[in-house]
């Protein structure tokens, strides 16, 4: 069974506890993530923006965020956006496709912020859709660090082969 996790958290009245809920909720279901320190700080179904704590985990052989960290970084805030733009119980997210522009080095906190595209979400059909998403990095003064491009596939759980 395939839970809209958003639906179930938009009734808690203080912001800092629904984040705090959705956090625990992704660290455990994504746990490649649990030990990376990412952190929801806005929640809406027409941004979201995620930080991460600096760690030994997340640095590269120079002591700056890895490529590879600033990648996920792109990706998660992306994937959000979209769960909470079409609902988890309905539809299979998968991501496709992912380019990342490294814009300059990156060190101590980083934050994603993924937009709703100017364009109208898609209207879903009982085809698969593609949705292409821009995710903006930054490092801890405000600098954009680097932008990621993800694509997704959208397609109803009814169509999804096992």
């Amino acid at each position: 069974m395939k839970i809209d996790i958003f639906k179930y958290t938009e009734k808690i009245p203080s912001d800092f506890l629904r984040r705090k809920v959705l956090d625990n909720i992704f660290n455990i279901a994504i746990p490649f993530n649990l030990t990376l320190g990412l952190r929801l700080r806005s929640v809406s179904p027409d941004c979201v923006e995620v930080t991460s704590a600096t760690g030994w985990k997340t640095r590269n052989h120079v002591g700056g965020a890895h490529a590879c960290f600033l990648a996920l970084i792109g990706e998660y805030p992306a994937g959000i956006l979209l769960a909470q733009n079409y609902s988890p119980e309905d539809y299979r997210m998968i991501i496709s496709e992912l380019k990342v522009e490294y814009h300059k080095q990156v060190r101590g906190q980083v934050k994603g912020v993924a937009r709703k595209p100017k364009e109208n979400w898609p209207k879903l059909s009982d085809e698969e859709i593609w949705i292409p998403m821009i995710t903006e990095i930054f490092d801890s003064k405000g600098n954009r660090a680097a932008t990621a491009h993800t694509q997704w596939q959208l397609k109803r759980w009814s169509a999804v082969r096992s």
